[in-house]
């Protein structure tokens, strides 16, 4: 699950969770194991095609016995609208396939490439200059 939140314009805040719960039986063996992710995100747009970001996770196994926890820092340049090119660092992290696919949480340096998807992308580029008049009513 993702959020969003932008309690005003230069700032955005994104939180995630996700988790997953596997049973592996193979070769004889049985392997239980779950684990859930939380992670947020604050950027920060401080120029009209530049922002940067605080990446803050941590992931949790074995029912809280195993605990792993990420950070890093992003900065982001917009190539086009909506088109973004960052490059950050993670000072600590951990690699989990299925939680962290979408997001960069191991250690060391990183380059992404991300775009906003939005209600009006598939948005016809016209817009309709016909428009009903609305008869006024005259008072006696």
């Amino acid at each position: 699950m993702h959020a969003n939140w932008q309690p005003r314009r230069p700032f955005t805040f994104s939180a995630r969770i996700a988790a997953k719960w596997t049973n592996e039986n193979s070769n004889g063996i049985s392997s239980k194991n779950n684990a859930q992710l939380i992670s947020g995100r604050a950027i920060w747009e401080f120029a009209p095609r530049w922002d940067a970001a605080l990446n803050l996770s941590t992931m949790l196994g074995n029912g809280g016995r195993s605990k792993y926890y990420g950070a890093g820092v992003e900065l982001g340049f917009m190539v086009m609208e909506n088109l973004w090119l960052s490059a950050g660092y993670n000072f600590f992290g951990y690699d989990d396939k299925d939680l962290t696919a979408a997001e960069y949480t191991s250690k060391g340096a990183f380059v992404r490439m991300r775009y906003k998807f939005d209600e009006d992308l598939f948005a016809s580029k016209k817009t309709n200059k016909t428009e009903t008049a609305t008869p006024t009513s005259a008072k006696p």
